[in-house]
């Protein structure tokens, strides 16, 4: 093995000490070490920190303890337990490091035939429009950083107010009456000064508005909820039109996840319900009319709504599977459970006219 390698136990290996055995579990792949003694667990100590010459390594153990543990290393090896780890030339150092247990996530979907550094850099690589910067949105934009975004464009019109701090992760008391956009990109570069932020403190009031952001990024997120429903049109036009998927999570449900062309949008929703409800538009035209309440608001709900988010947008960027919310809307339902109701195209969609049903019968059939 050359010098600039290392050979060491897979990180999300799962150990579990039986009382004269050791199973280990990775993923699907399950493998028994008998006998599991303190000579074991040494190896197995040798096997996590990683080593480049296992006889360099082992050259003061007894030859008996030598020899357990080349016979180890080679049936760990076999099962592809184990795992070479070079310096990429895709990463920085530091962003390995940082991103040492996301690297880690990746690696067991190497299989699939795309390295752990590739889909990080992917993240790295990856713009996103981020519309409404407030409860949900912080925890959205926290999230995304942590898994590796970090070039953003912020969109919010509005300032910091003392209500938003219970549940904006991003916002202080010193922020009160700043830009939200502002305060949420200063705390973002604290988090990660290598980020690259822009920021957009107007409000959007048609398509016409996110056009030319969407077509800068690779995908748009949104949290914002006002004008009720327009939003979604606005940005679910906006996407359709520069070919940039959508997701646009509230309250305590996510989707769907759009992909212009190939997937139901935000307002299939708008044409479900007011299909099976006729006097739904009506209903929302009158509702716009009145005034706005206030509507209670929970830091967990926000962080829970907006993990999932996060997890749909990494398996995106990231290669790391299909969204669940591909023509499906994540809902947590009152009993405490939570699931994944379809929402496929919709022929009467004011924005996409189901022209993604082809596609998704395609991927039903697939």
């Amino acid at each position: 093995m050359s010098t600039n390698t290392s050979l060491r136990l897979r990180g999300r290996t799962q150990l579990l000490p039986l009382a004269d055995a050791l199973v280990m579990r990775l993923r699907a792949k399950v493998i028994r070490v008998q006998p599991f003694t303190e000579v074991e667990e040494r190896i197995l100590h040798l096997l996590a920190d990683g080593f480049s010459d296992l006889d360099r390594a082992t050259a003061d153990w007894p030859d008996s303890e030598r020899a357990r543990a080349r016979e180890l290393t080679e049936t760990l090896s076999e099962a592809r337990f184990l795992e070479e780890v070079r310096v990429s030339p895709l990463l920085l150092a530091e962003d390995a490091a940082r991103f040492d247990r996301l690297l880690n996530y990746f690696s067991e979907l190497e299989e699939e035939g795309t390295s752990r550094h590739e889909r990080l850099r992917r993240m790295l690589d990856a713009r996103v429009a981020v519309v409404g910067t407030g409860g949900m949105g912080s925890w959205l934009l926290y999230g995304l950083a942590c898994c590796g975004v970090r070039n953003f464009v912020l969109v919010d019109a509005d300032r910091v107010e003392p209500s938003n701090l219970n549940r904006s992760i991003l916002f202080g008391e010193h922020d009160i009456g700043r830009s939200k956009v502002d305060a949420a990109a200063e705390a973002l570069l604290r988090f990660a000064p290598r980020a690259d932020i822009r920021t957009v403190a107007r409000p959007v009031s048609g398509a016409r508005d996110m056009v030319p952001i969407a077509g800068d990024v690779d995908m748009v997120v949104a949290s914002a909820d006002q004008p009720t429903w327009l939003i979604r049109q606005w940005l679910a036009e906006a996407c359709r039109q520069t070919g940039r998927p959508l997701l646009h999570p509230s309250g305590l449900r996510v989707g769907p996840f759009y992909v212009p062309g190939r997937s139901a949008c935000p307002m299939c929703e708008w044409a479900a319900l007011a299909l099976s409800t006729p006097a739904f538009p009506e209903t929302v035209a009158r509702m716009r009319r009145l005034p706005r309440g206030n509507s209670g608001g929970l830091a967990t709900v926000a962080s829970l709504t907006a993990s999932v988010a996060t997890g749909e947008v990494l398996r995106h960027l990231a290669g790391a599977g299909q969204p669940l919310t591909i023509n499906g809307i994540w809902e947590w339902k009152p009993d405490g459970t939570a699931g994944v109701r379809p929402l496929p195209p919709q022929k009467t969609c004011p924005v996409c006219a189901g022209e993604g049903a082809a596609t998704a019968e395609e991927d039903g059939a697939a």
